[in-house]
């Protein structure tokens, strides 16, 4: 059971961060988060974040719900699959999470593939950031 516990904190924790404070927690270099705040704004946000993804991803969508859309893992190196999370917080404000997988992210063996994902992960960080706060 505490290994269940584990790694369902593990999980939570690499899919969300939380606003600042004293337990405010850091995202993984290859995530990226926005808040939105209003059910219609946030809404307008995850469409345009799910329209990102089938944009800049290499692997096609594999499910989307309400709170998530996630595409394949990509299989070659350099290739890249992303993953949206919404998460609610306090009051009407929400969160939006992008985390970007690339296949050889954080590769040591591999220093090519690994500057190849590295670049990856923050252009589509940046050009993401850059979506979201067209109005």
């Amino acid at each position: 059971m505490a290994n269940l516990k584990l790694a369902i904190t593990l999980t939570a924790v690499s899919l969300h961060t939380f606003a600042a404070g004293a337990n405010s927690t850091q995202l993984p270099p290859n995530s990226i988060s926005t808040a939105c705040a209003g059910a219609e704004q946030c809404k307008t946000d995850f469409a345009k974040t799910r329209a990102f993804i089938e944009q800049h991803s290499d692997m096609k969508v594999k499910s989307v719900d309400q709170d998530a859309i996630i595409t394949y893992v990509p299989t070659n190196s350099g290739q890249v699959g992303l993953q949206a999370v919404l998460t609610r917080e306090q009051g009407q404000s929400q969160l939006i999470t992008l985390t970007v997988h690339c296949q050889g992210y954080g590769d040591e063996t591999d220093p090519q593939t690994r500057q190849v994902c590295d670049d990856r992960v923050e252009k589509i960080k940046r050009r993401f950031h850059e979506t979201i706060e067209q109005k």
